[in-house]
């Protein structure tokens, strides 16, 4: 474990078997598409040689599905009529991984993502509630016992400083508390219904960061599966072109096809767009 950890003999050892493996793939007399996951990112490593764009955005990626499917049927289909099926089932499963992609994309661009941080006006207010409960108490001659009662041991400023999602439990016993007082004590009905709207306010806010939080990890999932899905679909494609144009003598032909394979030189400018 503290091999792992400082870099030891644990570390290395992995090192060198990732190394291994990687030498073993590197005989290939063509770039090959490796899969590798950064965030909204999708890595391309050619094993056998370095690519143009080692890196290339999502939208690049899905822009070399696009200009993919469009060139194999324009350039690839007819070049040997005995595989064009191959070729034009490739290109519709490159064309339906590539709308599936895009459909997740944009469920995930359209999903509020909350934070915290986001709500806080909603936590100012249930602490500035639970400070006009404290000082009410206070007023009263027997004030610090109800303090007490109301928020325990801790000062104001403690609660005040706890997380959203435990201060939140603590102004509901609080609000309990002084529900509880509230009958003996003159002025208490506008006090407590502050103290109670405050708490709904931040209730309502912890579950708006909750179902956001939730709807972020459900389609990251989705996301993570749409791009494995298409850079399974873009290798195969990829292969079936391959062997296509070698038994045409074309493979001039294969960095046309698929944009990342192009020379930064050979690229067209501008750069790949959505």
């Amino acid at each position: 474990m503290f091999g792992r950890i400082f870099g030891g003999v644990g570390s290395a050892r992995a090192l060198r078997r990732r190394s291994a493996f990687v030498i073993q793939l590197g005989f290939s007399a063509e770039p090959r598409l490796c899969f590798g996951f950064l965030p909204r990112t999708v890595m391309f490593t050619g094993l056998g040689g370095k690519m143009s764009d080692r890196y290339l955005t999502d939208v690049e990626a899905m822009a070399c599905g696009r200009l993919a499917v469009a060139r194999i049927r324009g350039l690839c289909v007819g070049l040997n009529a005995a595989l064009d099926n191959n070729l034009l089932e490739q290109a519709s499963n490159l064309e339906a991984a590539n709308q599936l992609w895009g459909a997740v994309q944009q469920e995930s661009a359209a999903i509020a993502k909350i934070t915290f941080r986001d709500q806080q006006d909603a936590t100012l207010m249930a602490q500035q509630s639970l400070g006009r409960a404290v000082s009410f108490l206070k007023s009263r001659s027997d004030g610090a016992s109800l303090v007490v009662e109301l928020i325990g041991d801790h000062t104001l400023t403690e609660v005040k400083a706890l997380r959203p999602a435990v201060f939140v439990e603590v102004l509901d016993q609080a609000s309990q508390a002084f529900a509880r007082l509230a009958p003996d004590l003159l002025g208490s009905e506008m006090v407590l219904t502050d103290l109670q709207q405050g708490l709904e306010v931040l209730r309502a806010s912890i579950q708006q960061v909750r179902d956001s939080q939730v709807a972020v990890r459900a389609v990251a999932i989705k996301t993570r599966k749409a791009r494995a899905d298409w850079v399974r679909t873009y290798m195969l494609a990829k292969q079936t072109v391959r062997l296509v144009l070698r038994t045409v003598d074309r493979m001039d032909l294969l960095p046309v096809v698929f944009e990342d394979l192009m020379l930064p030189e050979r690229r067209s400018e501008p750069r790949l767009v959505g």
